[in-house]
């Protein structure tokens, strides 16, 4: 019997070669953009799920004469061109039993406390301060960290389940954020005690910066926008919260 050549054995390994590389790349870039998809999906993803838990909280917040007991505070702050601004408030979904604190703020990437800052004291640094301020009777005092908009930013979130203590959990909840923003309105209700949220008239809307403890009462609606920065570029994500607990002075 005739058997093959070295000729035709190496044409043989060549083509299989060849054809075994094609096969790979092609498998390859399938992968990759798998992964790249399932990577853009899983970020938008984080950003829902963020703004909607965000939404549930404001809805669940409340203010009181007291304003150590519960307040609402929205500060407007604008780093070289980009909105950076931040929340605290008290919510009855703070994740405890009973009422906790809730502050979002943006800072510098990689900073988030797994674990429980206790007794906060401000030391100088970021992540202490921000945990001090949101302290038992240190609501007024909060501020958001000094940030470098030429870094990546994230949103961070902040949760003090029982605010007649100081620990607090920090999470960045978003990375690589762009932008985070706030539009308070307390149209369709002029201060009389409007229960109902019945339009009676009157009120401002897109106004950035809200203080319980100045205004006397909650907004009718908050507007937050998020921008995150994307493969595609940046991608905003809106959501509108109106809080629904009317409590007594």
């Amino acid at each position: 019997m005739r058997g093959f050549t070295l000729l035709e054995v190496l044409v043989a390994v060549v083509l299989f070669s060849v054809i075994s590389l094609v096969l790979y790349n092609s498998f390859s870039l399938s992968d990759r953009a798998i992964r790249s998809v399932d990577g853009y999906v899983e970020r938008l993803q984080e950003g829902r799920e963020t703004l909607d838990a965000l939404r549930r909280e404001i809805e669940s917040s409340f203010f009181t004469a007291n304003k150590d007991l519960g307040r609402f505070k929205a500060i407007d702050r604008d780093v070289a061109g980009r909105q950076t601004s931040a929340l605290v408030f008290t919510t009855f979904a703070a994740g405890g039993p009973g009422y906790g604190v809730v502050v979002y703020y943006v800072d510098e990437a990689g900073k988030e406390d797994t674990g429980d800052t206790k007794d906060a004291k401000d030391t100088g640094n970021d992540r202490d301060s921000v945990a001090n301020g949101a302290g038992k009777g240190g609501l007024s005092g909060f501020s958001p960290p000094n940030v470098d908009t030429g870094k990546r930013l994230s949103l961070y979130k902040m949760v003090q389940p029982n605010p007649m203590k100081k620990d607090t959990v920090v999470v960045e909840a978003v990375e690589d954020v762009k932008a985070f923003s706030i539009e308070v309105s307390d149209a369709g209700n002029n201060g009389v005690g409007n229960k109902a949220g019945i339009d009676n008239g009157g009120g401002n809307t897109g106004v950035k910066t809200w203080d319980t403890a100045v205004t006397g009462k909650m907004p009718v609606s908050v507007k937050i926008t998020l921008t995150m920065a994307l493969k595609d570029g940046d991608v905003p994500f809106t959501v509108t919260a109106y809080p629904k607990i009317v409590m007594d002075k």
